[in-house]
């Protein structure tokens, strides 16, 4: 049978749901550790927030929350289950098995398909009914990368865990200098994606990443480091990637410090370590990037609704209704969107830190939207939130033109071509730098 051990607070969590409510799902956050799930924190479903109701919960709805709680969590944890409090009823575990399968379907679907706990990762993730009659417990576990995987029996307990567990931490350097095609296809793409799609070497230099733990790596596990907190040093490999001439391309830079942490058990391996900071800085960049992109998106959108806003009050009675206007090009967008977002971090519960991204041209005193934007997904109260990185100084300036496109038959010529095509030819080159110590 699995066995399910959830941190000693969660049984005050769950004692006091009785007599308050009737009816709660949530999602079980922590680690995997062979048959062992650890659950380190309970997150609450807001499901007054979603499409759906109480009888007819929105799925779909559902999987999107538990994948922003999964981005806003550090290296190491992760959505290991769900669970419900109701009274019992004949199709209470057909829903939980559901909610599961939901909340965990995107588990396996790391950024560049990188496995939080490696081969001792048995699959087995919780699904717990608590009663909310006859005050029973029933666990159960389900394997959700297998869709015809069957309940296992499984057992629940508490234990005061959280408090042993060990804090990673790394900071790395990161610098792309990407080129985006203007072409009509891929323009009609969100500039997220295709920041996304054009960071790929730098995503895959941080997974090939070596990462030593106190000056060491290897198999040894973390607790013989004789201490609880460690810093990690990250090195990476620079990678060239060679594109061919792209005909009216727009040039973006994108760099920042990338702050990283993660938590494991004592007994896990420097290896495993240093896999949990891989996941993070994946979470952490992609996070940062689709940030970034929707930003300028938002500000794309604004502009074209503003032409067209413009053309419609412009019309004389009796015109033909105005064509909306193109979409302005991605080269337009000003360079200070170019910094990265800061990490801003919040204790959730004991031993579970949170984050979120801000913008330097946001609220950096209390960080007011990001405070905004973690109340409603972790249905928190009022928390302090610290910024892990300096903000950058906002310098907009107008982007590069773009080259002229050329003619497919005619030879590239001229130095505005000669330099797309050297821009091109070290298209995404990453510097990684290692810093702190301490």
């Amino acid at each position: 049978a699995a066995q399910i051990i959830a941190e000693k607070a969660i049984e005050d969590n769950v004692a006091a749901l009785y007599g308050k409510t009737t009816f709660q799902l949530g999602l079980l956050v922590g680690f995997v550790a062979g048959e062992k799930l650890h659950v380190a924190a309970t997150v609450r479903i807001p499901i007054e927030n979603s499409p759906g109701t109480q009888a007819q919960p929105d799925f779909v709805w559902i999987g999107s929350h538990a994948d922003q709680v999964r981005a806003a969590l550090p290296g190491g944890l992760d959505v290991v289950g769900a669970y419900m409090f109701s009274p019992t009823a004949a199709d209470t575990q057909a829903q939980l098995r559901q909610l599961v399968f939901t909340v965990c379907a995107n588990e396996t679907k790391n950024v560049n398909g990188i496995r939080q706990w490696g081969e001792g990762d048995s699959g087995k993730r919780a699904a717990v009914h608590f009663c909310a009659s006859t005050r029973k417990v029933t666990a159960k576990a389900y394997i959700p990368a297998d869709f015809k995987s069957v309940a296992v029996a499984a057992t629940w307990g508490y234990q005061a865990f959280v408090a042993k567990l060990h804090t990673l931490t790394a900071t790395v350097a990161v610098h792309a200098h990407t080129v985006l095609p203007e072409d009509a296809a891929k323009r009609a793409r969100s500039y997220s994606s295709m920041l996304l799609a054009a960071i790929k070497p730098v995503v895959d230099a941080l997974t090939d990443s070596m990462i030593t733990i106190g000056g060491h790596s290897g198999d040894s596990h973390l607790e013989s480091l004789k201490k609880t907190h460690h810093t990690a040093r990250v090195y990476l490999q620079s990678k060239l990637v060679p594109h061919t001439s792209i005909a009216g391309a727009g040039l973006a830079s994108v760099g920042g410090n990338i702050a990283c942490m993660a938590v494991c058990p004592a007994r896990a391996t420097l290896a495993d370590a240093a896999q949990a900071l891989r996941v993070d800085m994946l979470r952490s960049l992609t996070a940062r990037i689709a940030a970034l992109g929707d930003g300028v998106d938002d500000q794309l959108d604004a502009r074209a609704q503003a032409a067209a806003d413009a053309a419609t009050a412009a019309a004389r009675p009796g015109d033909k209704a105005p064509a909306p206007p193109a979409r302005p090009t991605l080269p337009s967008v000003p360079l200070a969107w170019t910094s990265l977002p800061v990490r801003v971090t919040s204790e959730y519960a004991p031993g579970v830190t949170i984050s979120d991204y801000v913008f330097a041209d946001e609220d950096t005193t209390t960080f007011a939207e990001a405070a905004g934007r973690l109340t409603e997904l972790f249905s928190l109260g009022a928390k302090t939130l610290t910024a892990l990185e300096t903000f950058p100084e906002i310098k907009a300036s107008p982007p590069p033109a773009p080259a002229a496109a050329a003619p497919a038959t005619t030879a590239a010529s001229g130095p505005p071509v000669a330099l797309i095509g050297a821009v091109l030819a070290l298209l995404l080159a990453v510097i990684a730098v290692v810093a702190l110590n301490g």
